[in-house]
């Protein structure tokens, strides 16, 4: 007996002694036989009010109302403490010591898959703190490991290009570039219509000039979407010349006939007395070619080369607006479809009148299209319906031909057979998708597409084409192909074509859900203007502002223009 309660003694002491053996097996402790030894009577406190962890005699008849755990023991043979907690464990049983291990174990492995784990940007600490009446409170801390590392710094922004940049003797103006680097000797510049692409770079911030030469109802959008200062910007009216301030230059703005607002600016020198024309974006017409004439010639000329292709040689406006609104009513007015609909059955309520045949969808831009909106809208008899983001731009237009027959009521857009949307909607998923919002009133969507891209004129050839005498033809030959315009009646039918059923499951069902519409209605110069504009307008320099990739080619064609020796006559136009 005594043997064993040595080699037990033995094994405690080992315990007490070194700490790594508390790491060894956890079931050294449990098995242990309580063997007993005489010792002096003692309570063991583990944690009271002062923090002092003393020895009480158990003389005292007052036990403190805040001590945790009180072990008391009368004989010891060793001090057996758990290796987890380090909570004596003398006083338990083998069977209550395996369950006091497998608690502190568990307690241990779900620690360990909760903090395990310390965030790359936030460390974790575990501070342990007294409260006000001593008791331990754990508390995590939370200590940022972010270095101080420098802000990184904006892309630099690339130099104004040359061809953006007019210089008059001494004098610089800047055009469509706010979203360049700035340079120190230019303080003006031109914004020439309110397009992304244009006024990209102009925000709030914005201080690379001191002047922003713009027309009226431009400078107008521009101070509603960015929060300008209205004192930042030259409003100009069309027709009207005005000193640049701190200049020597004139200039004089014309309407642009590309989108509300949009303007061609001529700037004169008072000192050099050279005259420049900047065309920005713009669609040529017999009118504005008319006006330019009597500037006389001019020193240079930067032209909108958007559509310098043969290819593109796309209708008048007014044309396009004839063929597209005569096809739509007659769409519209026919029967399109013999089939009816369900719904159709359920929604003939009352007096109500049957559901139209179709929805006329225009995608436009932010500004731009509102001409062909109208025309269409003028010809079916209705309203145009758009949402009151858009509504609050065109009323900035001040066009009283467009307040007229707008409609921003979301309640009466059922009313309206003329909606205007965004380009981005322009596929026939979503028309579909918003087909499904009128469809008590509408059998089906008809969204027009509205481009100078989707039309390419059949005759021409980016290359001088072969004559029917052999051979091949002259540049003059070529261009006489140009002198006259495209037909409504070739439109018309182009346009009809596109109403045909597109598969056989159409033909069949006599009916159609969605179509898209390829009108080639374009607020840019085709290829014909633009023939006519460089031949007829007498100037020193023609310098391409788009499609400057393929500069040499954009340069064949101007001097072609310019040699042509036919004649040309301003009213076929």
């Amino acid at each position: 007996m005594a043997s064993k309660t040595t080699a037990s003694g033995r094994v405690a002491k080992a315990i007490m002694r070194s700490p790594s053996s508390k790491q060894k097996c956890i079931l050294e402790f449990c098995k242990q036989k309580d063997d007993l030894v005489e010792a002096t009577k003692e309570v063991i406190i583990l944690d009271d009010d002062k923090g002092d962890g003393g020895k009480i005699d158990d003389k005292d008849n007052k036990v403190n109302d805040h001590l945790t755990v009180i072990y008391q023991r009368s004989t010891i043979t060793s001090e057996i403490v758990c290796p987890i907690c380090n909570k004596p464990l003398d006083h338990l049983t083998v069977e209550e010591r395996m369950i006091h291990a497998d608690e502190c174990l568990s307690v241990v492995s779900t620690l360990t898959e909760t903090i395990g784990y310390t965030s790359m940007k936030v460390k974790r600490e575990m501070e342990i703190e007294q409260d006000e009446e001593g008791r331990e409170k754990k508390k995590i801390k939370k200590v940022s490991t972010k270095t101080d590392t420098p802000a990184r710094r904006p892309r630099p922004r690339p130099p104004i290009p040359d061809h953006k940049i007019l210089q008059l003797g001494e004098d610089k103006v800047a055009v469509d570039a706010f979203c360049y680097d700035s340079d120190d000797s230019i303080h003006i510049y031109i914004l020439t219509h309110f397009h992304s692409d244009h006024y990209g770079g102009l925000k709030k911030s914005w201080n690379n000039g001191s002047v922003i030469i713009a027309t009226k109802i431009t400078a107008k959008l521009a101070v509603h979407r960015f929060k300008l200062p209205a004192e930042m910007f030259l409003p100009l009216e069309y027709d009207q010349k005005v000193r640049i301030p701190n200049t020597a230059i004139d200039v004089t703005c014309i309407d642009g006939n590309h989108c509300p607002g949009s303007g061609i600016f001529i700037l004169e020198s008072a000192k050099t007395g050279e005259r420049f024309l900047h065309c920005g974006d713009f669609r040529i017409n017999r009118h504005m070619i008319e006006r330019l004439l009597k500037w006389g010639k001019f020193d240079r000329i930067y032209l909108d080369t958007t559509y310098l292709d043969p290819q593109y040689s796309f209708p008048k406006q007014e044309n396009v607006v004839g063929a597209a609104c005569r096809v739509l009513c007659e769409k519209s007015q026919l029967k399109q479809s013999s089939q009816k609909r369900v719904i159709d059955f359920f929604c003939r309520t009352g007096g109500s009148p049957p559901p139209s045949e179709f929805l006329v969808v225009i995608g436009t831009y932010s500004i731009g299209k509102e001409r062909l909106a109208i025309g269409i809208a003028e010809k079916l008899g209705t309203k145009i319906y758009c949402n009151k983001q858009k509504a609050e731009t065109l009323k900035l237009l001040e066009w009283n031909d467009l307040e007229r027959v707008l409609e921003t009521n979301p309640n009466k857009a059922k009313d309206c057979q003329v909606h205007m949307i965004s380009t981005r909607g322009m596929n026939k998923a979503y028309l579909a998708e918003y087909l499904g919002q009128y469809s008590r009133e509408y059998k089906a969507v008809v969204g027009i597409n509205a481009t100078g891209w989707t039309f390419q004129y059949n005759e021409a050839n980016t290359q001088l084409g072969s004559s029917s005498k052999g051979g091949f033809e002259s540049p003059n030959e070529f261009l006489n192909r140009f002198v006259d315009p495209i037909q409504e009646l070739q439109i018309y039918n182009t346009l009809k074509k596109q109403f045909q059923f597109r598969n056989k499951q159409e033909r069949e069902k006599d009916f159609f859900l969605s179509k898209i519409l390829r009108v080639p209605y374009s607020e840019h110069s085709s290829f014909r203007e633009l023939f006519y504009f460089v031949n007829l307008l007498p100037s020193d320099q023609i310098i391409p502002t788009v499609n400057l990739n393929r500069n040499d080619e954009n340069m064949r064609w101007i001097n072609m223009f310019k040699g042509y020796k036919g004649d040309l006559d301003l009213n076929r136009l």
